[in-house]
């Protein structure tokens, strides 16, 4: 389920005029996807708007090689 959620996700993104990809599945069974400049007010507002679509989904920044969490 989890997995059709963010694959919902990441075509509502690319309908809203992002350039993002198709989530993998990474370390831990978390689902990872490269995004653009998620700093970028746009991707902002495309993810708020998905995020209401898809029940929450939405990104997360992954620690820097190295930190401690």
């Amino acid at each position: 389920r989890m997995r059709d959620d963010m694959l919902a996700f990441a075509r509502c993104m690319r309908g809203e005029g992002i350039d993002f990809p198709d989530p993998e599945l990474g370390e831990g069974g978390r689902m990872e996807a490269t995004a653009g400049d998620i700093d970028d007010p746009e991707f902002q507002e495309a993810q708020e708007t998905c995020s209401d679509r898809t029940g929450g989904i939405g990104m997360a920044r992954r620690a820097p090689a190295g930190s401690q969490r």
